[in-house]
């Protein structure tokens, strides 16, 4: 969804929706829908943008409408892609937010969410998709640019290069069969491991699929066994780092050109090099097939097979082949190899219905959904004045939400995780926080917190953590009075806390309640001595006192929530007149 909405000719991406459940078009509706796109190629002027399956969404033909092919988009359809209009246009409209509530826009326009809900009640589908915006976060971070188009290029590379982004790692589920590489697999374990593709090709051009790449041949040399492969390493790859520039390289080949004299000698020391790297890839293959079979409890199941891909029959596996001769395994259950004469077996062609009929889940949402059609009451049969204006999709909408809202059904699921400040605000206005999880907007900054954050980095500074670049940094030169903030220095380097040293500072705290992570960080952590019982834990406040209870209970939930042992929570207030310091609970 997000390439459609970000690029017009990701038609590919677009046919992975269209074709989807969600929308599920068969044949007939996606050839009307190529004629409606191709309408105007002819009269175009080639030197203009070439139409698009993806143009062909935003302006879509009136119902009825009929190709010169004779083709028509049925009604399901044109209703259907009606919708994912609406849905791109509405991501495209929101570009401007940052990437991560892009996303969360995007998540919740399309209905991802209550999606993943429906699929897998217990939360799991929608780690996945928490998964993903964490993965959005990190690039965010570390970006110079953390664009929408710069993300998607970056997925396209972890695709491409990394095969993709790496899984959230949790245990094995009884009774599930789960499908992963074997650098994945690392950490866990199973009780029965299966690992295919114990092969490698006999022809000509032929590959190992495991070990991977070109097809290792074992030598006896003045009695040693030699595994002899060649492998070109970096010399064949453009985007590849020499070995020398890597951080491993003493434990890589190394590309000896001392005796290169000429280009005979050079040829020489190209194939010395191929044939070294060639084995150190072998060994690599060696280790990461350790890791495979030992992710077993009890048994391990290796196959392959005679036939592959190739026109001539494999053989087995280097590492089959060793396993055999070692007795670990036998070849009494094997296949016979095929004969000299023989041919690649052809599978009859497959067949199957498309789009897919319904399975029974499908079939009782939609039912579900047909129920709660019904059960809605009956539109005015006039229309409202401002069904006719451009925004009237947007009005209804509001005043949807308004309805809900006022008879009880508007209730808001709580996200996977929450920080500490949302805890606070959900504690002190939870009408308030339900609003922005519906429609979430960025929040104005305010002198109040770049004071408090440029207070913040100074302590930190002050105990040796200094920080690169500070939120006052970032602010125009008459945003933070530097009174104030002198005053607060002044009053902290006055109290005992200034001749202190604390153990642990911007300690990242994520503990887990009711399936929802809470995630906050730790100002400082002082050790008992130099005037303390206990341990401490601080959190630097530059802001006023609470004025009553109200504002004190809502304080402590952040530390009570962190915290649950904490003995209590004492406002300290050494802020000078109106600001506090610090928050500390002892425990």
């Amino acid at each position: 969804m997000l390439q459609v909405a970000h690029d017009p000719s990701r038609g590919d991406s677009l046919m992975r929706l269209l074709a989807g459940e969600r929308l599920a078009l068969g044949p007939a509706d996606l050839m009307a829908l190529k004629d409606w796109s191709d309408r105007d190629r002819d009269r175009r002027d080639p030197r203009e943008h070439a139409p698009t399956i993806v143009d062909g969404i935003d302006t879509l033909p009136a119902p009825g409408w009929e190709s010169h092919a004779g083709r028509v988009l049925s009604a399901a359809a044109h209703a259907r892609l009606g919708d994912l209009r609406a849905v791109i246009r509405a991501i495209r409209e929101h570009t401007y937010l940052s990437l991560t509530e892009l996303i969360v826009f995007a998540e919740r326009a399309w209905g991802l969410d209550i999606e993943a809900e429906v699929a897998r009640p217990d939360g799991r589908a929608a780690r996945n998709v928490d998964a993903f915006l964490d993965a959005a976060r990190s690039f965010a971070a570390g970006a110079e640019r953390a664009t929408l188009g710069a993300f998607l290029t970056w997925l396209e590379a972890a695709r491409r290069e990394e095969r993709g982004l790496s899984a959230p790692v949790k245990e094995p589920e009884p009774g599930a069969v789960q499908i992963l590489t074997a650098h994945s697999a690392k950490g866990l374990e199973w009780d029965i491991v299966a690992i295919p593709g114990m092969t490698h090709g006999t022809g000509s051009g032929a590959k190992s699929q495991f070990p991977s790449g070109s097809v290792p041949k074992v030598s006896h040399i003045d009695g040693e066994r030699r595994i002899l492969v060649n492998d070109s390493a970096w010399l064949s790859e453009a985007g590849a780092l020499p070995y020398p520039l890597r951080l491993d390289r003493d434990d890589l080949p190394a590309w000896d050109l001392g005796d290169v004299a000429d280009r005979d000698t050079l040829k020489e020391a190209i194939a010395a090099f191929k044939a070294e790297a060639g084995e150190h890839s072998i060994d690599e293959e060696r280790r990461l097939f350790y890791v495979a079979v030992t992710r077993a409890r009890s048994h391990v199941l290796l196959t392959g097979s005679w036939w592959t891909t190739s026109v001539s029959p494999s053989a087995p596996s280097l590492f089959l082949r060793d396993l055999l001769d070692a007795g670990i395994v036998n070849d009494a259950g094997w296949a016979p190899p095929p004969a000299a004469d023989d041919n690649r077996p052809v599978a009859p062609p497959a067949t199957g219905v498309w789009p897919r009929p319904a399975t029974p889940e499908q079939s009782r949402r939609r039912a579900f959904a047909a129920d709660v059609v019904a059960a809605m009451p009956a539109v005015a049969a006039e229309p409202p004045p401002w069904s006719t204006l451009p925004w009237g999709r947007d009005i209804e909408a509001m005043l949807a939400e308004r309805a809900s809202r006022s008879d009880g059904r508007g209730t808001v699921a709580l996200p996977g995780h929450l920080t500490t400040s949302q805890l606070v605000w959900m504690h002190r206005d939870r009408a308030g926080f339900a609003d922005h999880l519906r429609r979430p907007l960025p929040q104005e900054p305010t002198l109040a917190s770049a004071r408090g954050t440029a207070l913040h980095g100074w302590i930190e500074s002050h105990f040796g953590h200094p920080t690169l670049l500070g939120a006052e940094d970032l602010l125009p030169e008459d945003a933070v009075e530097d009174g104030e903030v002198a005053a607060l220095r002044a009053t902290f380097e006055a109290s005992p806390w200034a001749r202190r040293t604390p153990s642990d500072i911007e300690v990242r705290v994520e503990p887990p309640v009711d399936g929802i992570t809470l995630r906050s960080r730790i100002d400082a952590v002082f050790p008992a001595g130099h005037g303390l019982e206990r341990v401490t834990v601080v959190d630097w406040k530059s802001g006023r006192p609470p004025r009553d209870e109200a504002e004190r209970a809502a304080r402590e939930v952040q530390a009570r929530r962190l915290s649950p042992r904490l003995g209590g929570v004492e406002g300290t207030g050494v802020g000078g007149r109106r600001r506090g310091l610090l928050l500390r609970g002892c425990g």
